[in-house]
This record gives structure tokens, sequence and C-alpha cells, in this order.
């Protein structure tokens, strides 16, 4: 919150600078738009705060029901055996993903996909 507000600062200070008024009106307009900016940081801060507190307590508390699907195991062996060259795709963040399912399929990547 402190860093919207130090950026929201700096942004009207140069904006001042720049435009260099004579007189600053306050009407109705400029009011409402103050307010409606003031909201909006508010809420994407919050939306932020709220998104990386998830992520947390999900890191934390990552389920042991979330596993691969049926039968993956035994698609990638035959793709294997055919050369056939698959891809990863989750609804997981790839560091989940790694917790979730790299003992199970680690075998299959290719060396230069490793990290």
């Amino acid at each position: 919150m402190a860093v919207a507000g130090i950026r929201s600062g700096l942004a009207a200070i140069i904006i001042i600078l720049y435009d260099n008024p004579k007189k600053f009106y306050f009407s109705f307009t400029t009011w409402a738009g103050a307010i409606c900016y003031s909201i909006m940081v508010l809420c994407f801060v919050s939306a932020n705060k709220m998104t990386n507190d998830f992520i947390a307590y999900y890191r934390k508390n990552i389920s042991g029901h979330s596993t691969i699907r049926k039968n993956v195991i035994s698609l990638l062996d035959w793709c294997k055996e055919k050369s056939i060259i698959c891809a990863v795709c989750t609804n997981k963040r790839e560091d989940f993903n790694a917790l979730v399912t790299a003992n199970e399929i680690i075998h299959f990547y290719h060396e230069e996909c490793l990290f």
C-alpha cells in the first residue's frame, strides 16, 4: 500500500511540474476521479495481497490428492518408446507442479529441460 501511495505521489508531482498549472480546480469530477482512482488502487493492492496469501497457503498445504491422471504414465512410456516428444500441460504453477509430479515423471523429461 505504501508503494502505491508513493508511486501516486510521485506521479502527481511530475504532472504538476510538467503541466505547471496557474490555479487548481477541485470540481466534482476531480474529486470523483480521485476517489475512483483510490478505490482502484485499494482493489489492486488487496488482490495482490490475497493472491500472495493464497499461494503461500497452497504451497504449505498442497494436497496429496493432486496426482497425475490415470494412464498418463503408460501413455508417456508408449510415447518414449515411439520417440514422440511430449510437453507438460497443467493447471498448476510450475513450482507446484514439480512438487506434485516430479517423483512420478522426472525420468520422462529430456536432459536439456531439467533445471
